[in-house]
Order: C-alpha cells, then sequence, then structure tokens
C-alpha cells in the first residue's frame, strides 16, 4: 500500500529484494511467510515487498503499545494479536491455521520478538504446526516461504539488555541514525509435505533456510 511505502521509505530509506519470484511461484493462496525479526519496522517493510493481501500475526504487547495506538497502525495492515507468554498462545494458533486453511496469505514471525543485535533468534514451532494443521484441514499442500531480513545498521548487543519497550523507543527516536536501508532475501518455499513430523526438526529446517539465506 502508500502508507506502507511510505513508512518504509520514512524509517528505512532503501530497500533491495531479491526472491520475490519464489512468492509468485507458489501453486497456491494458503501459504506462510516467515521473516526474521530484527526490527520493529518489519511490520511495514513486509507489506511494502510482498504488495499483495496479507494478514499478519503481531505479537500482543505490540497491538497493546501506547495505550493501544500500536493496534490501530498495524490492524489496518491485516494484523491479529497472539500473546507470546508461555501456555496462551492457543487462541493466535488457532486463528492462524484458519486464516490459511481459508487461503489467505499469512505472515508471522517465527523468533516471536525482535532481535535487535541483528542475530537470528530461537524460533517458535507454531509456524510449522499452523502449515501441517492447515493442510490436514484442507486436504492438500501448504507452504512455508523463508525470509531473511538484513537491515544496514542496527543498535547492537548492548540494546538486548533494555525492556523491549524500550528497546522500540531507541529505534524509534534515533531512527536517522539507523536509516540505512535494507536487504530482503526470500527462498524458495517449502511444502508442508516435506516438513519432517517431529515439530523441533521442522522448525529447526525453517530456521536453517532463513539462515542460509542470510549468509549469502
Amino acid at each position: 500500500t502508500r502508507i506502507t511505502r511510505f513508512l518504509t521509505w520514512l524509517f528505512i530509506c532503501k530497500v533491495h529484494v531479491t526472491g520475490l519470484e519464489n512468492v509468485d511461484a507458489v501453486p497456491t493462496s494458503a501459504f506462510i511467510v516467515t521473516p526474521n525479526h530484527p526490527s520493529p519496522y518489519d511490520v511495514v517493510l513486509l507489506p511494502a515487498v510482498l504488495n499483495r493481501k496479507t494478514r499478519f500475526m503481531a505479537a500482543l504487547g505490540v497491538m497493546q503499545a501506547l495505550r493501544g495506538l500500536g493496534g490501530l497502525i498495524v490492524g489496518p495492515f491485516g494484523a491479529f494479536a497472539a500473546n507470546l507468554d508461555r501456555g496462551k498462545g492457543a487462541p493466535a494458533l488457532r486463528a492462524a491455521i484458519q486464516v490459511v486453511a481459508s487461503h489467505q496469505t499469512l505472515v508471522m514471525w517465527p523468533e516471536g520478538w525482535t532481535y535487535l543485535d541483528g542475530k537470528l533468534g530461537a524460533l517458535k514451532k507454531g509456524a510449522v504446526r499452523i502449515a501441517k494443521e492447515s493442510a490436514n484441514q484442507l486436504g492438500e499442500t501448504t507452504y512455508i516461504v523463508p525470509v531473511n531480513v538484513t537491515y544496514g545498521k542496527y543498535p547492537g548487543p548492548a540494546i538486548m539488555r533494555l525492556p523491549i519497550k524500550l528497546q522500540y523507543l531507541v529505534l524509534v527516536t534515533f531512527f536517522l541514525w539507523f536509516r540505512r536501508g535494507v536487504t530482503v532475501k526470500i527462498g524458495k518455499a517449502i511444502p508442508s509435505t516435506s516438513l519432517p513430523e517431529n515439530d523441533g526438526e521442522a522448525t529447526e529446517l525453517l530456521k536453517q533456510a532463513i539462515a542460509k539465506l542470510g549468509a549469502h
């Protein structure tokens, strides 16, 4: 949309994208896009890059930020809330499965929160579970599209010691210092049929696919 493209230019500046043809090559709209999450600006970057109608799974903390302003910002982009606290993610998981099972494209960040040091964190198992369960409901193959996002400048590892809301405040306050562009690499889609039965192994396969994109 025009709004996401403007915000991307404002906060990030130049965007270099490779592999967009891998999204176009997915033979169904029932797929999940799984980028790493190195910045809160990812929520405007991905809609601008994909340039298609999608739904987004956003952390509940993001939706509640600034007394609900966060939800007002990301909600129009198709976002719905996911509670990242242990044992409280089931409602968002069910909603995400229904999104994909209804042939809508879902964008979700399998790390959960952002990693502003630019490193790839541990992935949660939700993405592979959503792909498998939505495929079961549809009776057809769904797909996961790995994506690696690399910004031109990061705050560094020290910022990770701060509370997440303060991390975001630093990044937004000094956005001109970090406005050094971004590279987005989109990999080939992983069919749900090729995911290992064990969710942990399947998640590791996805993590390696995302990491490999960032290594070149």
